[in-house]
């Protein structure tokens, strides 16, 4: 019976949200409905696990539900709009509303992460009941008590004569209720066109620390801060493209400036170990759903092994694309010793690769297009990342790559990450 329709698939903070709220009633003609209350309401929710995010979080505000594994509170919710009390609705009436909301300017994007999760919505209730009628009971009640199943359990009460003959049934009123909930997508705010960060961290054990700017947002905005409109319209709009359905992409720039590609050696000690280069994509900055290649140059540790028996040669490489959702600070909860505080890592894509007598190699990512963007609040940080694994042996080790499973001298591992800027499509 409610239907709600976006005018867009996604959103930004300080964006104007338009959708579509229709009523339509699916009962026989000359079946009344009564509409005892419709309302509409937006909000947006907050959602931490108590395991990760510590309970001094926001202690003073209001908390919306919770218990042993999350905590919710309000980011914002808006007053229910009354759009309809009160009246009646003949059988397969429709009527359309549109709604309008403008967003706060700082929100959390929307996220599903381990540690917390960001959601928003648009919420619409109709309370309604069907009018009481006396219809006749010599064959009446069978054909109104089908329809009615579509409408909600309906009671009936019959009286019959003496000669047997039906005389009338009263159809007794049950109140019923419908919701219609659509999930509202809000991306972060475009940052950098950078899609690498400036730091490459060599830092096996501990996160990556980011200098991306931290959203600051206000918990609990309700009442006059926000405002949700609304409007009977008579024609509908178009309706927006679905899921699955194709839609026209700009072609892509073959700029000079925007083809980048870095450039990393790396180095065991004074011996290099490879060359390792990134090429962003040829469209623009690194994107969700943009492809993320790169090559690997093995050239130098070879003719370094020319030289010097004991100059290391790169045996095995793995490559992950992962994220990693790290809890700030002061947020922290105590975790196991062998654990890192507040961190969630999930792996996207891996590359493994035998290299023992590689020269050149390459590699090929693709960023997900229903992953999130990279993204930092003063609760978490969400940052992707490319973890490179090199294991290491002396080039002068005997048997080669099988010295990795019967190793004679101890093979040495190194990580190295190389932090990203994801952004929204």
């Amino acid at each position: 019976m409610l239907h709600l329709r976006l005018d867009r698939p996604s959103y930004r903070p300080g964006d104007v949200v338009t959708a579509t709220l229709q009523i339509a009633t699916d009962a026989l003609p000359g079946t009344a409905i009564h509409v005892d209350a419709l309302t509409v309401q937006a909000f947006g929710s907050e959602r931490v696990d108590p395991s990760w995010v510590s309970p001094a979080y926001h202690a003073g505000t209001v908390v919306v539900e919770q218990d042993s594994r999350r905590i919710t509170r309000d980011i914002f919710r808006t007053q229910p709009k009354h759009v309809l009390a009160h009246c009646q609705l003949a059988g397969l009436a429709r009527r359309s509303f549109m709604l309008r909301l403008k967003l706060p300017d700082a929100l959390p994007p929307t996220f599903r992460g381990g540690a917390a999760r960001f959601s928003y919505a648009l919420e619409a209730r109709l309370q309604y009941s069907v009018e009481p009628e006396v219809i006749n009971n010599t064959g009446a009640n069978v054909s109104r008590q089908g329809s009615a199943g579509r409408l909600g359990f309906l009671r009936y009460s019959s009286s019959v004569d003496s000669h047997g003959a039906g005389t009338t049934a009263v159809q007794q009123r049950v109140q019923k209720e419908c919701l219609a909930k659509l999930p509202v997508l809000v991306w972060p705010f475009k940052g950098t066109s950078e899609s690498i960060d400036r730091r490459a961290v060599a830092a096996p054990s501990s996160p990556v620390q980011d200098e991306a700017p931290v959203l600051h947002y206000q918990m609990g905005c309700s009442g006059s801060d926000l405002l949700l409109s609304c409007e009977e319209v008579l024609d509908l709009p178009a309706a927006p493209p679905r899921d699955g359905d194709l839609l026209a992409a700009p072609s892509p720039s073959y700029a000079g400036d925007n083809s980048l590609s870095r450039s990393f050696a790396l180095r065991i000690g004074a011996s290099p170990l490879v060359r390792l280069g990134v090429h962003e994509p040829l469209d623009g900055p690194l994107r969700l759903g943009s492809t993320l290649a790169g090559t690997l140059d093995f050239r130098a540790s070879h003719e370094a092994a020319i030289l010097h028996q004991q100059s290391p040669k790169c045996a095995q490489v793995i490559i992950l694309l992962e994220t990693e959702e790290c809890v700030c600070s002061p947020w922290q909860v105590a975790r196991r010793a062998h654990a890192a505080p507040g961190l969630v890592r999930k792996v996207y894509d891996e590359h493994q690769e035998l290299t023992m007598d590689t020269l050149l190699s390459h590699f090929i990512f693709s960023i997900p297009y229903d992953a999130p963007a990279s993204f930092s609040t003063e609760l978490l940080n969400l940052r992707w990342l490319l973890r490179f694994e090199f294991t290491a042996i002396p080039s002068s080790a005997p048997g080669g790559w099988q010295q990795l499973s019967r190793p004679v001298q101890k093979p040495e591992q190194i990580t190295w990450v190389l932090p990203l800027v994801v952004q929204p499509p």
